[in-house]
C-alpha cells in the first residue's frame, strides 16, 4: 500500500465514520465531488491544500493529516506496509561553527 493510498483510506474511514456521504463531505470542505471521490476512490492523492481544507473542516483529522505534511511520510505506522522510517521531532540546533566551547 502506498503513502498516498494510506492517507486515502483514514480519510475515507473518517468521513465513513462521520456518517457523510462524498458530496456532503466535498460541499464543507471545499473540494469539488469529482475531487474527492477520486481520492476516497485511491486513483487521486490527497494534495497538502486539500490536506489543510480537510483539516479546516474536521479538526480531529489532523492526527493523521498533519504528519503526512509536516514530515512528509504516513502518520504513525501508516508506513511500514512501504518500508518507511518514521523519524522523530529533530533534536535542538548544534550551536554554530565556532561558537561553542572550545572556540577562539
Amino acid at each position: 500500500m502506498t503513502t498516498g493510498s494510506v492517507l486515502n483510506a483514514q480519510v475515507y474511514q473518517y468521513l465513513k465514520d462521520q456518517g457523510l456521504t462524498a458530496k456532503e463531505a466535498a460541499r464543507r470542505i471545499g473540494l469539488t465531488y469529482s475531487y474527492l471521490v477520486h481520492v476516497l476512490r485511491g486513483t487521486s492523492r490527497l494534495t497538502n491544500s486539500a490536506k489543510f481544507k480537510i483539516m479546516e473542516a474536521f479538526p480531529d483529522t489532523a492526527k493523521f493529516l498533519l504528519p503526512a505534511i509536516v514530515v512528509g511520510t504516513p502518520a504513525p505506522g501508516a508506513g511500514a506496509e512501504a518500508g518507511e522510517i518514521e523519524r522523530e521531532s529533530a533534536p535542538a540546533s548544534a550551536p554554530a561553527s565556532g561558537a561553542g566551547e572550545g572556540a577562539g
